[in-house]
């Protein structure tokens, strides 16, 4: 049935493989599964670090047969079958402080990974607004702990904590002061650092030239047999660079702007739909 000649299909997870209850859909779950096991390459391609797309990976049997994950808006590529680093991109030790020292007694609240541990300076500050996600206000350092399986650790000072390697430095606001905030940090690090929104509160920085796109590329995924699915900011170079790029029906309009198709939301099974309308199943 695969007549367009598909050979890899690389997923968002948060608002694309994933429905508002981080659960992925029954109907695309067993699609997604029977296309890997025919020997479709299936790419999961996340903001979350390792540790938090493992559990999905698993899910669609990616550990059985030569699955990857792209993770960290695509600073690391990891081999799920053989639990090992592919490559990483940390960002040198200077940027990590320069940005830790910018928003530094500004309302935008730091989080540093490593391995299963999620650094912040105080547990009990990240209060904010969830926007469009529908929660209330919450303490989205305990909920992203929480979804991705890290144990919390406070430190003092993040700054004089760090002494290892860092992909991604995430950080939350109240999203009021998201689009400001994000068009002055893009603005101050634009030859320094890729700036991303993977949220209503989450800005993520990386290494400049890291991107979906870019770790897509690097794996040697040919632009023209490849399928991808998006929904936000973060998504937009993955689903341009793919021949046959997907926009949720719940994305962002730059999203959908980018896409050859926009299928329904992730609450209803996009994912499945879309495969059906490009004839994989």
């Amino acid at each position: 049935m695969n007549k367009l000649n598909i050979k890899t299909i690389a997923l968002d997870l948060d608002g694309t493989l994933l429905d508002n209850e981080h659960n992925i859909q029954p109907k695309t779950k067993k699609a997604l599964i029977k296309l890997h096991n025919e020997g479709v390459k299936i790419i999961l391609a996340s903001g979350r670090p390792v540790l938090a797309m493992l559990k999905y990976a698993k899910e669609l049997e990616l550990d059985k047969n030569n699955g990857i994950i792209i993770s960290n808006n695509g600073a690391i590529a990891y081999d799920v079958a053989n639990n090992k680093l592919i490559y990483e991109t940390p960002l040198s030790k200077e940027l990590v402080y320069e940005v830790l020292d910018y928003v530094e007694n500004k309302k935008i609240y730091p989080m540093i990974n490593r391995d299963e541990y999620m650094y912040v300076e105080d547990v009990y500050n990240a209060v904010v607004d969830t926007g469009n996600l529908g929660k209330g206000r919450i303490n989205v350092i305990e909920w992203e702990a929480r979804n991705g399986g890290f144990l919390l650790q406070e430190v003092k000072s993040l700054k004089n904590f760090v002494d290892f390697n860092i992909n991604k430095i995430l950080t939350i606001m109240e999203p009021k002061y998201l689009d400001d905030a994000k068009a002055e940090i893009t603005e101050k690090f634009k030859d320094k650092l890729y700036v991303a929104q993977t949220s209503p509160f989450f800005l993520e920085y990386m290494s400049l030239g890291v991107s979906k796109a870019n770790a897509l590329e690097k794996l040697g995924i040919k632009s023209e047999t490849l399928l991808s699915f998006g929904d936000s900011s973060n998504d937009k170079e993955m689903v341009e660079y793919a021949k046959y790029g997907v926009a949720m029906g719940n994305g962002k309009e730059e999203v959908k702007n980018a896409a050859v198709h926009v299928t329904d939301d992730n609450n209803n099974e996009g994912i499945f739909k879309a495969l059906k309308h490009f004839g994989l199943i």
